[in-house]
């Protein structure tokens, strides 16, 4: 049951990957992005692949924090790139 719940969530991030691919403007599609993200976090989790979850979650995390800065309408910093780069490299 787990399974067919997990293959599930994939087509909701599936979903939400379309509708990044929709969106005109630049903060609506890093929120889309994290949307589906966190769908493919939670389907791995729940398939049991912990690594890909993992860097599922770093990229959640990634585009949560380039949308709110995008928000803002702030230029992201260079060492928030070389962080979340260095922490995909990691895992």
């Amino acid at each position: 049951m787990q399974n067919i719940i997990g293959q599930l969530i994939v087509f909701l991030a599936i979903f939400f990957w379309v509708f990044s691919i929709q969106a005109q403007k630049q903060y609506k599609i890093l929120f889309f992005q994290c949307l589906a993200n966190l769908a493919y976090t939670a389907s791995y989790f729940l398939l049991g692949v912990l690594d890909a979850s993992s860097m599922n979650l770093i990229s959640t995390i990634r585009c949560f924090v380039f949308y709110r800065e995008n928000k803002k309408n702030k230029e992201i910093p260079l060492y928030y790139l070389i962080g979340f780069v260095s922490l995909l490299i990691i895992f």
